[in-house]
C-alpha cells in the first residue's frame, strides 16, 4: 500500500484543513487503496531519517516516529530556516513535483478559440474599482451566478445568486437572504471587498445541474500522467451535493459515486457516450496545458456540469 503524507509549515491540526476536507482525504486514499497521514515538520530528526506522523486508525490520530512516507504533499512554503531544511530533506529523498495547474482566468484564455472552448462557462472578472456594477451587469444578463476566487480550490467560499420569481436570493453556506438585486449585490460587495484588493474573483454563470432526487451534481475527472508521459484517466466519477446544498465538492460534504451507473438513467444521450466525451474533454485540457506550462504537469481534474 502507498503512503501519502501532507505536511504543513505549522502543525496540521493547526494549518486550517476544514474537517470535511480531511474526512474526504482519508476516504479517497481508503477508496484508491493508499492510506493518508498528516506529518508535523517541527518534529523531526532529519539525521535519524524520521518525521512526527499522525496515523487515524479509525477510532482516533497515533502518532508515531516514522520515515517520510511513499508520497509526500507540501501545503505552502518554507518561510523559517528550519522549515526550508525539512523541505530540502524531502526534496532530496523524494520525488519533487512542482505542479502549478491553471487559475480559471489562464484556463479560459488557453481553451477560448479551441475545440474545448465549448466546455467553458461563461464568466466575467469582477473589475475591483466597481465590483457592484460588474457584478449587477452579469447577474442582469445571465439571470444567476457563482462568484468564486479565480484561483479558487474545493468549493470554498463560494456565492451563488440565484434569480426567484420575485426576488433574487444568495446562498453563501448560510441561511439564504432574499432581496432586491442591489440589496443581494451590496452584499455580496461587502462579503469581497477586502479581498479585492489583492485576490482575483470571477463571477460564472450559475448552472442548475441536478439529479433525479433534486441533488446538484458533477462529474470529476482525473487525468496524470505516466511513465511514457502522456496523459491517462486516473478515475472519473459523479458527484452529489449532500441534501440542500449548493455544491457537491467532496471536500463540502458530496459524496462520491460511479458514473457508469449514474450515467446509466440519462435518457437525451447514451451514458457511454457522454462519458467518452467527457474523459476526451479531460485529456485534451491536460495535453493543451502542459504544451504551455512553464513546468510540465503532472496531474488535472477537471469537473464538468
Amino acid at each position: 500500500m502507498v503512503t501519502i503524507g501532507y505536511i504543513s509549515n505549522r502543525a496540521w491540526r493547526e494549518a486550517g484543513i476544514p474537517q470535511p476536507r480531511l474526512n474526504a482525504l482519508l476516504a479517497e486514499g481508503a477508496l484508491q487503496g493508499a492510506q493518508v497521514v498528516m506529518l508535523d515538520a517541527s518534529s523531526v530528526d532529519i539525521a535519524a531519517g524520521w518525521i512526527g506522523t499522525d496515523v487515524w486508525d479509525g477510532a482516533g490520530w497515533t502518532r508515531r516516529q516514522a520515515p517520510l512516507p511513499d508520497v509526500v504533499i507540501m501545503l505552502g512554503s518554507p518561510t523559517h530556516p528550519w522549515q526550508q531544511a525539512v523541505y530540502d530533506w524531502v526534496a532530496r529523498t523524494r520525488p519533487l513535483i512542482k505542479d502549478k495547474g491553471p487559475n480559471k482566468a489562464q484556463l479560459k484564455a488557453l481553451l477560448t478559440g479551441g475545440p474545448c472552448e465549448r466546455y467553458l462557462i461563461p464568466d466575467a472578472e469582477i473589475d475591483p474599482a466597481r465590483p457592484a456594477a460588474s457584478i449587477r451587469e452579469f447577474l442582469s444578463a445571465h439571470g444567476g451566478g457563482v462568484i468564486k476566487r479565480a484561483n479558487g480550490q474545493r468549493g470554498i467560499g463560494l456565492l451563488f445568486i440565484t434569480k426567484d420569481a420575485d426576488d433574487w436570493s444568495l446562498h453563501d453556506g448560510k441561511a439564504p437572504f432574499r432581496g432586491s438585486l442591489e440589496a443581494v449585490v451590496d452584499r455580496v460587495v461587502a462579503a469581497i471587498s477586502g479581498r479585492l484588493q489583492y485576490r482575483a474573483y470571477v463571477i460564472q454563470r450559475f448552472i442548475r445541474s441536478m439529479a433525479s432526487d433534486g441533488r446538484v451534481v458533477d462529474f470529476r475527472i482525473h487525468v496524470q500522467r505516466r511513465a511514457d508521459g502522456a496523459f491517462h484517466l486516473t478515475r472519473a466519477f459523479v458527484r452529489l451535493g449532500e441534501a440542500g446544498m449548493m455544491l457537491a465538492n467532496t471536500s463540502q460534504g458530496g459524496y462520491q459515486g460511479a458514473i457508469d451507473t449514474f450515467l446509466a438513467q440519462r435518457r437525451v444521450r447514451p451514458g457511454a457516450e457522454i462519458q467518452l466525451e467527457a474523459i476526451d474533454a479531460a485529456l485534451s485540457m491536460a495535453r493543451l496545458y502542459d504544451a504551455t506550462a512553464e513546468t510540465p504537469l503532472s496531474e488535472l481534474g477537471i469537473d464538468l456540469l
